[in-house]
């Protein structure tokens, strides 16, 4: 008989029509202030490293089953067992970095250098699922789903803006763990 495929989308992210295997490589390919899209899925964490300043990434949306409602359609997996790299969360050393319409899931393997339950979206000593140690991070239309991981975002220094995000079953919501006079948590229309 005849046969035939169908190819699978291999790609998991893109900076304009320019499609990238996985979404580390987009990030080494990305310029300041570029949009990274990440493709609808569920993957683990990576990094953004320090030469990488003012970047968007944006979950792919889209509406599931009967419902007409939008939904996020990317999932970042962390504090799974088998996850080593900042315990598969996102690791963030630049500045003015921004996050929409994302999932994160985190299950309850403890931090690997430290032994205590970390989160989605932390900070430099790689406890936390999202690491952010530089200035302006700003997390838009997410989902925060823990089952006790320690914290849900941590930074240690600089300026973090909710908006319309839940954050749900973690120790802490946000930690800012260095706070001082010109550093600030934001939240607006988010639920924690």
């Amino acid at each position: 008989g005849v046969g035939y495929f169908v190819r699978k989308n291999i790609s998991e992210a893109k900076i304009g029509d320019v499609l990238y295997i996985d979404i580390q490589t987009a990030i080494n390919n990305a310029k300041d202030g570029d949009t990274i899209t990440i493709l609808a899925g569920e993957y683990e964490g990576f990094d953004i490293p320090a030469t990488k300043n003012n970047l968007t990434f944006v979950g792919e949306t889209g509406s599931t089953g009967l419902s007409r409602s939008v939904e996020n359609l990317v999932t970042i997996k962390t504090l799974d067992t088998g996850i080593e790299s900042h315990n598969g969360g996102i690791f963030v050393g630049a500045e003015n970095t921004t996050f929409k319409n994302l999932n994160f899931t985190a299950g309850t393997t403890p931090g690997a250098r430290s032994g205590w339950m970390s989160s989605s979206l932390g900070n430099t000593n790689g406890d936390t699922g999202m690491s952010s140690s530089l200035k302006n991070l700003t997390v838009e239309n997410c989902n925060f789903t823990g089952s006790g991981a320690y914290q849900a975002i941590w930074t240690n220094q600089g300026n973090i803006t909710l908006k319309n995000t839940t954050i749900t079953n973690y120790n802490n919501g946000v930690d800012n763990y260095a706070i001082g006079a010109d550093q600030k948590v934001v939240i607006e229309n988010s639920e924690i």
